[in-house]
């Protein structure tokens, strides 16, 4: 069920609907069914997975608890962590594998066929597994208690609105909000709610779905094109992944805001960054927060010296690229990341500065950089990703301008002028802070969006990016 579907659309308004209905004490039922019934109008069977991944951390963070002894506590996190990975590694990692293995194995001389792997990569399952790994290790970390009630920590993993494509919450912050005895709504949680529903719709459906439309017609078939052409596409492509994914991230949010619940913000705004290391303090925060904790730290970050510091980013960007997919466009699009981020600090490029100019050029330039690198993001082999750059370091600026200036979709640009406004409007104001801004503009810029989306969004548009991850 998509957020961009009007499937989905009748089934939020009966949820809120009965929702508020219902007595304080009967919520918690309603959220957890209907993100039951969310997840299973994708596929039924999937559920299963779902299921399995919740008994396995809930019942062995209890047994994490039920001695004093570490030995035995390590034993059990170490469980939880091989049986959470293994799970993970059977539905999107076993055909990378076997792929390395029958190219590793044809290097030596043994001819190794792969066998036809038809497993469908069940939705959102990096996002929710991650989500229950961190549960488990902040248990065994004595961070926070476990959760005695299987229904409620059952509801932290499938909650509905953020269960796909997060963030990926923690539970210290969104099991207390689900097990809350009072649930309050005021005319302002509809009003925020409302309008991060709208401005994620209008992210996704005007400039995600209309950029996807050029951005397909130019990387889905190389031949003859330019490199004017292949930047054009990189630079919307760029846009592209950011309002798909920031779309369906502020309607998780606007969607939780009306049963009063606060979700985490996973962006921040990310593009007018004056750095990678400040881009990725700004992406997917949830996720880069979540390496940081649970695996650049405990590496030991940046205490142990500046090349066992560097080496841990690189750990730290090769895991996250891998998380997004099993392909090696993903492992190269992490390792660049890491090399930059280690460029950075090698040279002190990350340290702030107070001068306007310099920090319009470090913004514009990280934005190429991250451009740049995003096109590993979209190949399919490292040999399109050889081919492309190749075409765009020769490519001629005035075929760029061509492409540029092709007027077909102009609501594109229309709808990326837009969110920079927005974003450098509300650069000093969190989104939380909306009822601050005056309703003379606030109501005008809503109704704007509505009709974006209505004359200008793409009904055939397709699911979130971030799904399939």
């Amino acid at each position: 069920m998509l957020f961009n579907s009007f499937d989905f659309f009748l089934f939020l308004l009966f949820v809120f609907a009965i929702f508020w209905l219902l007595p304080n004490n009967k919520k918690w039922v309603l959220l957890l069914i209907s993100s039951y019934v969310f997840y299973m109008y994708w596929n039924p069977i999937y559920i299963l997975l779902l299921l399995l991944t919740t008994i396995i951390d809930f019942y062995i963070s209890l047994y994490l608890t039920s001695s004093d002894n570490p030995k035995r506590s390590r034993k059990g996190i170490v469980l939880s962590l091989i049986l959470s990975l293994a799970i993970l590694f059977s539905f999107k990692y076993i055909g990378f594998f076997l792929l390395i293995s029958q190219q590793v194995l044809a290097l030596i001389g043994i001819d190794y066929v792969i066998p036809e792997m038809n497993i469908l990569l069940p939705m959102g399952i990096s996002f929710y597994t991650f989500q229950s790994i961190s549960y488990a290790i902040d248990v065994y970390r004595k961070d926070i208690k476990p959760e005695r009630n299987f229904f409620y920590f059952s509801l932290y993993i499938t909650y509905f609105p953020q269960l796909v494509a997060g963030p990926i919450e923690r539970a210290s912050q969104l099991l207390p909000q689900l097990k809350k005895k009072q649930f309050n709504f005021t005319s302002n949680h509809l009003k925020i709610g409302i309008f991060y529903i709208v401005w994620g719709l209008f992210l996704k459906v005007v400039i995600a779905d209309n950029a996807a439309f050029i951005v397909d017609s130019i990387f889905d078939n190389l031949e003859g094109k330019t490199g004017g052409n292949l930047a054009y596409g990189a630079l919307l492509f760029t846009f592209q992944i950011y309002t798909d994914f920031a779309g369906y991230s502020f309607m998780a949010i606007g969607i939780s805001k009306l049963f009063d619940i606060q979700l985490m913000a996973n962006f921040n705004s990310p593009f007018l960054s004056e750095s990678v290391s400040d881009f990725w303090k700004r992406w997917h925060i949830s996720l880069s927060n979540w390496v940081r904790d649970y695996i650049y730290i405990p590496l030991g970050g940046n205490r142990k010296g500046a090349y066992r510091t560097y080496i841990n980013l690189f750990i730290a960007f090769v895991i996250i690229g891998i998380w997004h997919g099993a392909s090696y466009n993903f492992i190269i699009w992490g390792f660049l990341h890491g090399l930059v981020m280690v460029c950075e600090r090698v040279f002190k490029l990350n340290i702030a500065t107070r001068f306007s100019l310099i920090r319009i050029l470090k913004t514009v330039s990280t934005f190429l950089i991250i451009t740049f690198i995003f096109i590993s993001f979209r190949i399919e082999n490292v040999h399109q990703l050889y081919t492309i750059y190749g075409r765009i370091f020769t490519l001629d600026w005035r075929d760029f301008l061509f492409f540029l200036s092709d007027n077909r979709y102009n609501f594109v640009f229309l709808g990326i002028f837009i969110l920079l406004m927005v974003e450098l409007y509300l650069k000093k104001m969190p989104l939380a802070t909306l009822t601050k801004i005056p309703q003379y503009i606030f109501y005008p810029f809503c109704i704007l969006l509505f009709f974006s989306i209505v004359f200008l969004g793409r009904a055939e548009g397709g699911q979130f990016i971030y799904f399939q991850f």
